[in-house]
């Protein structure tokens, strides 16, 4: 019988900004790469369009276009000075106060993440471009008998390398430092 690999957790969230990524070169900034503490969860959705081409009164061809990935990625809490790093503001360490800019700068990030598999290795992924375009409160409501607590969403899409087009790396395995790495690209 096969292993198990479900997946049924998520972890160890990791931004890295991205320095250059373009046709010739694609890197990070090892350096400025920071953990998002208490991730909850991460949606993805693809992005896609759809275009018909026709001929002879007939279907030609269809085309579809990958656009990147939607995503919506929720965590318990979120810094002030993490909101800054993620260029949503501008974090004044006298005041201890943020100058706040909702529409962000759209900074873009390379991101690795892992999640827990059901024989208790992970399943590991790098991923090449991210770009937040809005940070959310879920929603802020009084503590009264209820246990939840008012998270913060991380809404933006995952893209391709300009080099290659890829979106990323899938790992298998229990090597962690795998995560810490986003490999350069050169052409």
């Amino acid at each position: 019988m096969a292993e198990k690999i479900a997946l049924q957790g998520f972890s160890r969230l990791k931004l890295f900004p991205v320095s250059s990524n373009n046709t010739e070169e694609y890197s990070v900034d090892d350096a400025n790469a920071f953990l998002v503490p208490w991730v909850q969860d991460m949606t993805r959705d693809s992005d896609t369009s759809e275009a018909a081409i026709f001929a002879d009164d007939t279907l030609y061809l269809n085309v579809k276009n990958w656009n990147g990935i939607r995503s919506t990625i929720t965590v318990a809490e979120l810094t002030l000075e993490m909101m800054a790093q993620l260029g949503f503001g501008e974090y004044d360490t006298a005041t201890h106060s943020l100058k706040w800019n909702p529409q962000g700068r759209n900074l873009e990030f390379g991101v690795s993440f892992r999640c827990l598999q059901t024989n208790g290795n992970y399943r590991m992924m790098r991923m090449f471009s991210f770009k937040i375009e809005e940070i959310r409160e879920t929603s802020i409501r009084t503590r009264g008998d209820n246990v939840a607590i008012n998270a913060y969403q991380l809404v933006g899409t995952f893209t391709g390398r300009v080099t290659d087009g890829s979106p990323g790396e899938i790992h298998d395995g229990d090597n962690m430092a795998w995560l810490d790495v986003i490999p350069t690209i050169t052409v």
